[in-house]
Parts: C-alpha cells; structure tokens; sequence
C-alpha cells in the first residue's frame, strides 16, 4: 500500500484529484488538504511515500518546514503540480529539490503516468475510464480551441469553421493540430471516437 498526500487550495480541482488517483490506483491511500498547514502536519507524523503539491499558498514559513520534513524522509518523492509561474515559483521549487514539475494543462493520462513511475507501480492505460479520460483532458483546451473542437465534433468542416468564427484556414488547421495534440490523438476520426458526447 502507498501512501499519497496533496495539497491542493482549490477544494474541487483536489477532490477531483483525489477521486482520479483511487480509481486507477487501488493499492494507494490518497489524502488531500485544502491548508499547507494541514498538508505539513500529514507529512510530518505520518509514513508517505508521494508528496504532490501547488506553489500557490505556499509561505516561506511552509517551504522552510518543507525543507526540514524532506531532509528527515529522505525516501519521499515529491511532485509540484501547479499553475502558477513565476520567478518565485522557481526559487521555491529549486530550494525543495523537486524531482517534477507538472503543469496543471497537461494531460491526466500523462499525471497518472509520471505518478506511477514516481511510486515505482504498473499502471495500465485501460484503467483510465474513458469518461472521466475525456473530461480532465478536454480541461486543458483554451477557450478558442474548447470553441474549434466542439464545432469539429458537431461535425463542421475546417471552411465551416473559418466562416463561422471568422478566421483563415490556416489558423483552423495551427487550432486543430494543438487541439490533437492536446486531446492525444493523430485525426478526426480518433477525436470523434473518444470525445463525440462530452460537452466541451
């Protein structure tokens, strides 16, 4: 059994997390806190074998204890998962010595991936269930590619497209591409298969 800890401020974004991590991981106890103070206390009495944690709400005070926990477990492995960029983000990310830093745009099936190759487990593709796949990685689109992939999944070719949005052909096709991507497949076909359905 592996033991996983989160501090994640938005109690939503660390619920959906936390929900993400025990469907495809069934031997792993997770534990999210919305409070670094919290999140520290759990690091610091308990046996944990994955730290994921945002830079967002981080004091000086948390990243100084955070030094003195990790400098006592020196097993743990650690994983920024955050938004937020800036030159202070990289200071405190240099001074936890983090092993990874991931993106919160990126896909789940690839956080899922870099967390198990962190606890050193098997983690098959098949256990991502397709809805829920669907949903987080449809998460990272901006909002004019969220606008293009709904009208490519209602069925609009790229001249429908430049003539409803009022944009040229070449700037549809730079769109698609991210959006491809993005969604981790090569065409239209592979995108109606997995995301026709899901509301963008």
């Amino acid at each position: 059994m592996h033991t996983i800890v989160i501090y994640e401020p938005h109690q939503i974004f660390g619920s959906s997390l936390k929900k993400l991590l025990q469907d495809n991981f069934q031997n792993c106890a997770v534990f999210v806190y919305n409070s670094s103070m919290d999140f520290l206390n759990h690091l610091k009495n308990h046996p944990v074998d994955l730290a994921i944690t945002e830079l967002l709400g981080l004091s000086k005070r948390d990243v100084l204890d955070f030094r003195m926990i990790t400098k006592k477990k020196k097993a743990l492995k650690k994983i920024v998962f955050s938004a937020f960029h800036s030159e202070g983000a990289d200071e405190i990310k240099a001074q936890l010595n983090f092993q990874t830093h991931l993106d919160k745009k990126i896909s789940m099936q690839y956080f899922l991936e870099t967390v198990a190759l962190a606890l050193d487990i098997n983690f098959n593709n098949n256990l991502l269930l397709n809805n829920e796949r669907a949903k987080y990685a449809l998460r990272a689109l901006s909002k004019r590619e969220a606008e293009i992939c709904k009208l490519i999944l209602d069925g609009k070719s790229n001249f429908e497209i430049c003539e409803s949005l009022g944009i040229k052909n070449n700037t549809v096709s730079t769109i698609k591409a991210r959006i491809f991507a993005k969604l981790e497949v090569t065409n239209t076909i592979e995108l109606y298969k997995n995301y026709r359905g899901h509301v963008v």
